[in-house]
């Protein structure tokens, strides 16, 4: 064989090894020359099917940005004395990728226990309205400071917090229970009836009658009633009406039971005046 050597094998063009074109084998010398092994060949054919398997996804951790993959080309020509750990160190020297991305606000936290109970007839306060947030802000109670609530359990007081920086923290709320003990007061009434102060005494309908936050308004027969508890109470008495002046009726107590609330609204004079008018 041209250009072989007695103990070496036939060298081709660019210094690698002679092959049987037709029998895909490399050749083997003759007179007992060293045959080149079938495992030039499964190298060659294990680094070929290396570099074109599916993507190598080299995961990169880039700190204060965005995680990114970089990927090895599927056809990149890579030297086979370039191990894969050598490969990844070399993908792994990737820029840093800036990535823009939205902060939400936070929602502030808020700590409020369920009060302790209170007596019927005691006014809710900063003892049981006591919620605090975990940043500056106000709160908003429901039922506010100074409402007295009726006797039972598991009322339910609510707080809103709207925090001093708006465009960082949301608005946030919280609900608690409160156990009000005590029995209702006894339901009393104060019932009337408005007429005119003349002799007849004629029942006036639509008459405003207003005692405290209450206010009604008389029938055509005259009355009214009020449901209130016991204690004492100032009513006042209007009639949408210039003949008539406003009455009043003061202190009527319902102590010892139901009211009575009887009412003569005042007629204003009425008269003729004559005379000549002299311009002077």
């Amino acid at each position: 064989m041209a250009g072989s050597k007695a103990g070496f094998p036939y060298v081709g063009a660019g210094g690698q090894p002679g092959r049987n074109q037709n029998l895909g084998q490399p050749l083997t010398s003759k007179g007992g020359f060293l045959s080149i092994r079938n495992s030039i060949q499964e190298k060659e054919q294990e680094e070929s099917t290396l570099l074109n398997s599916a993507d190598i996804a080299i995961p990169v951790s880039v700190t204060g940005k965005v995680n990114k993959v970089i990927r090895a080309s599927q056809n990149e020509l890579i030297d086979n004395r370039i191990g894969i750990s050598e490969l990844a160190a070399e993908n792994n020297a990737a820029p840093n990728v800036d990535q823009a991305f939205t902060v939400n606000q936070a929602t502030p936290i808020i700590t409020w226990a369920n009060p302790a109970d209170i007596t019927y007839g005691t006014a809710l306060s900063g003892t049981q309205l006591n919620a605090a947030a975990s940043v500056p802000g106000g709160f908003v109670y429901t039922p506010a400071a100074g409402t007295v609530l009726s006797a039972g359990a598991n009322q339910i007081l609510h707080a809103a917090f709207t925090p001093t920086d708006t465009t960082n923290y949301t608005v946030a709320s919280k609900n608690v229970i409160i156990n009000v003990t005590g029995t209702l007061p006894s339901i009393l009434y104060i019932n009337g009836t408005v007429t005119n102060n003349t002799l007849l005494g004629e029942p006036l309908a639509g008459v405003t009658v207003t005692t405290g936050s209450q206010t009604t308004t008389t029938g055509p027969d005259g009355k009214y009633s009020f449901a209130v508890v016991s204690g004492s109470y100032d009513l006042t008495f209007n009639k949408n009406d210039i003949r008539y002046y406003t009455g009043s009726l003061n202190a009527v107590s319902t102590v010892s039971g139901d009211a009575n609330g009887d009412f003569a609204l005042q007629l204003k004079p009425v008269g003729t005046i004559s005379g000549t008018v002299t311009v002077v």
